[in-house]
């Protein structure tokens, strides 16, 4: 007898069938997993989920430094992000350069662009639903990461029998030194420092029944040269219990809170009498009660209701020393309740057409205790056209709204390799975000509809086509939308948003219209993969106001704030070895819209500035390559501790993309011909960025 050795050829397992994006009904859709989470590009700090999603058609960002993303020209309020089912209000780290989901431990990422099913509502743009899971449930796993910038553990076990799995994952930051290299003083004197934390525990008390218990939290503080100091917190929480009736029949009941707090504090030693904290928050509880009915393999229904609650505080102003001349203030929280009750069915009714059709019926109520203002209705909203107020209890009802929110997505199968696909959804948005900046900033609020500010309702219309090459080695799309908004909200010109009691009257519903092509190309296997992707895309508002004051240009077609036409994405991996991965990611996008100063005058004393028209100016063009080479893990079996190096540079040719233009006041001085104010331009990543990271398993 003797030994051979004998070579197998490679065994690919999918967890979905590889032509799913041509014979799936659902279009507009971006799913990330494991695998696929392991090749993403890397970011500053690791892998980020969120920032690679952004690097698919019609989702942008507002640059290296700002809070949320962008879906098809919608606000970053309008995006719904669910961790475990739960909403997260705030998305960064370090104001944007890192985002708040820890790879570590999540199993999948899916991102809805349209055809949004009818279980999903309240915010108008998109979905993204991401879930943890173990990696192997049956094994004690420990991973982890240590960066330039933080560092992150992660463990999954099973306990009591296996019965019980446990994850739990941390990550903590040392970033002082990325502010201190930036070529600002007020930067170089500033800190940054962030931690979170998440969990789950799964219980599987028998096969009929699942529970799961999810934990989350997250820290953040920025100090702005020594004399202002931002913190703000996310809690989240959820319970869900998964009963199986039968293998046709099942459903899961979700109960959760996300609990977001923001803080500004300001305090110059010369000035302690000056010296001042403003809070704000959010307080979101919800209940969901998910069922699915799959009859055959044709057709599945789903049906269930959901129930939220708001509470929103929107600031409160305190002085923070015994010679204080601050006057304190506490703006009136606001409280309001939405329901929805929901019904879709998908059936495939023949091997070339597939239906989804479903609808979702929201109801919103406005409760108390408030105080709503009565405003003279021939004059524009001010704080001196207000003729009268009505005070209301708690838990009162003040207001409803309520719509019926249809939902249709259709397939159609040209071959075994190509599909057409179209959809429709409307959906009502009930809570906005007002802010006149693109990061996130203590003017910032979170406004709840009422009496005098009427919900955003978003149609959406969306058309593509799909078609795979070479056994599904090359995915292609071409996908055309548009939406129409109702009652989205502007601010108006001189608008005053931070704790100003009368702010509704400093708004303006505005209508908007978006617009746009997709075109997707990817490649699946082989030493290179990657996708390359090109938007043009439009962002489009305009304010229909009777008074002078509501108007915005003069009622004029202006471009958001989200409006960047031209998108541009190219990413590719090369795997040079089975261990040897090199990736390089190039971004370029049309500059977004800015007001910038036109005139300059002086009187009585002062140099005054006359602004544009709103978005009349765009900043320069937006480009930058990043580029990394990843040593992966050692392949072989029996190795307990597995390692893996990646090696980075961020903002490769080193393009100092304007993050910002600005008019600033200087010293009247010769240098600068005794101009009083000067232009600036802002920019966060100006020069090349090295970055190297250590991920490790065992």
């Amino acid at each position: 007898m003797y030994e051979r050795a004998i070579k197998l050829g490679e065994v690919v397992i999918y967890s979905e069938r590889a032509e799913s994006n041509v014979s799936g009904t659902q279009m507009s859709i971006v799913k990330i997993d494991v695998k696929g989470i392991k090749e993403l590009p890397v970011s500053i700090g690791g892998k980020d989920i969120i920032r690679s999603i952004t690097l698919m058609p019609g989702v942008q960002t507002i640059g290296e430094f700002g809070t949320g993303f962008n879906v098809r020209g919608g606000s970053a309020d309008q995006n719904l992000v669910l961790i475990e089912d739960v909403p997260i209000f705030n998305l960064s780290h370090l104001f944007g350069l890192i985002s708040v989901v820890n790879s570590d431990g999540v199993s999948n990422v899916t991102l809805l662009k349209a055809g949004i099913s009818a279980k999903y509502g309240e915010r108008a743009s998109s979905v993204m639903d991401i879930q943890l899971g173990p990696t192997n449930p049956d094994k004690t796993t420990v991973k982890g990461g240590i960066g330039i910038i933080n560092s992150s553990l992660y463990l999954e076990t099973p306990l009591v029998d296996n019965k019980i799995n446990l994850l739990i994952g941390a990550r903590s930051s040392y970033s002082n030194w990325l502010l201190h290299s930036i070529p600002d003083i007020d930067l170089m004197n500033s800190s940054a420092h962030f931690y979170d934390a998440d969990a789950l525990l799964s219980f599987n008390v028998n096969d009929r029944n699942k529970i799961d218990l999810f934990g989350y939290i997250s820290n953040d503080r920025f100090g702005f040269a020594k004399t202002t100091d931002y913190k703000y917190t996310n809690l989240l929480g959820s319970l869900r219990w998964k009963h199986t009736f039968t293998n046709q029949f099942f459903f899961n009941l979700t109960a959760g809170i996300s609990d977001y707090r923001f803080q500004v504090s300001e305090s110059d030693t010369s000035k302690l009498w000056e010296a001042y904290r403003i809070n704000s928050g959010v307080l979101y509880k919800n209940t969901k009660w998910n069922f699915s009915w799959l009859p055959n393999g044709n057709h599945s229904i789903d049906f269930g209701i959901n129930a939220a609650l708001y509470n929103i505080q929107p600031g409160k102003l305190t002085g923070l020393s015994d010679s204080t001349i601050i006057n304190p203030v506490q703006m009136l929280s606001e409280k309001a309740l939405e329901s929805a009750i929901y019904l879709t069915d998908n059936i495939t009714l023949s091997p070339k057409l597939a239906i989804d059709v479903g609808v979702r019926y929201s109801l919103y109520t406005y409760l108390g205790p408030n105080k709503i203002y009565i405003y003279q209705p021939d004059l524009p909203r001010s704080r001196g056209s207000v003729i009268d107020s009505l005070m209301y209890g708690n838990n009162k009802s003040i207001c409803r709204y309520s719509g019926l929110e249809p939902r249709v997505s259709l397939r159609i199968t040209l071959s075994n390799n190509s599909s057409v696909k179209l959809s429709y959804n409307r959906i009502h948005q009930y809570v906005n975000l007002v802010s006149n900046t693109a990061v996130m900033a203590p003017t910032d609020v979170w406004k709840l509809s009422s009496p005098n500010l009427k919900p955003l309702t978003c149609d959406h219309f969306a058309v593509g086509y799909f078609k795979n090459f070479k056994n599904n080695m090359y995915e292609t799309s071409l996908e055309v939308y548009y939406k129409s908004l109702t009652n989205a909200i502007e601010y108006k010109n001189g608008a005053d948003l931070l704790l100003n009691p009368y702010l509704e009257a400093d708004l303006t519903n505005v209508r908007g219209y978006n617009y746009g092509v997709e075109l997707y190309v990817k490649k699946n296997t082989g030493r290179l993969t990657g996708w390359a992707s090109y938007t043009f895309s439009r962002s489009l508002q305009q304010s229909h106001g009777v008074f002078t004051e509501d108007k915005i240009n003069d009622n004029q077609i202006f471009p958001s704030n989200f409006d960047r036409p031209n998108n541009l994405i190219l990413n590719a991996n090369y795997h040079i070895s089975k261990r040897w991965r090199f990736n390089g990611t190039f971004t370029y996008s049309t500059g977004r819209p800015v007001t910038l100063p036109e005139l300059k005058f002086d009187y009585q004393g002062y140099q005054l500035l006359y602004y544009s028209d709103r978005n009349k100016y765009r900043l320069p063009d937006y480009h930058r390559l990043d580029v990394s080479m990843t040593l992966d893990e050692s392949l072989k079996i029996r190795r307990k501790w597995k390692g893996s190096w990646t090696f980075s540079i961020i903002n490769l040719y080193g393009r100092k993309n304007a993050y910002s233009v600005y008019y600033q006041k200087g010293a009247h001085m010769v240098s600068n011909e005794y101009r009083q104010y000067d232009t600036y331009m802002l920019y966060i990543i100006g020069r090349p960025l090295p970055m190297l990271t250590y991920s490790f398993t065992f």
